[in-house]
């Protein structure tokens, strides 16, 4: 979704709409979590310019004061931005 959003073939509200769609097919307890995890991580992917996997990878090691290993450069810088120790793996 977020490809589709940074062409712009889609907005950020649809992108919204479509992740919220995406949820309801899927029961994950509690839905409440999901839903701030993925704002989060939307917003941080698009802040940051990364992929929703890596968002949400980095998302979880700022929620949980973890290191975050990688050897995705973008992905080590972006935690770094964000004060997250990591572990460069390159």
């Amino acid at each position: 979704m977020l490809r589709w959003e940074r062409s712009g073939w889609l907005d950020a509200a649809r992108a919204k709409a479509a992740w919220a769609k995406l949820a309801t097919l899927v029961e994950i307890e509690p839905a409440s979590s999901l839903d701030s995890a993925a704002d989060e991580a939307l917003a941080l992917a698009r802040v940051e310019r990364l992929s929703l996997f890596d968002a949400f990878y980095l998302d979880l090691a700022m929620r949980l004061g973890a290191t975050l290993a990688s050897r995705d450069a973008a992905l080590l810088a972006a935690a770094g931005r964000r004060g997250v120790p990591v572990e460069d793996l390159r």
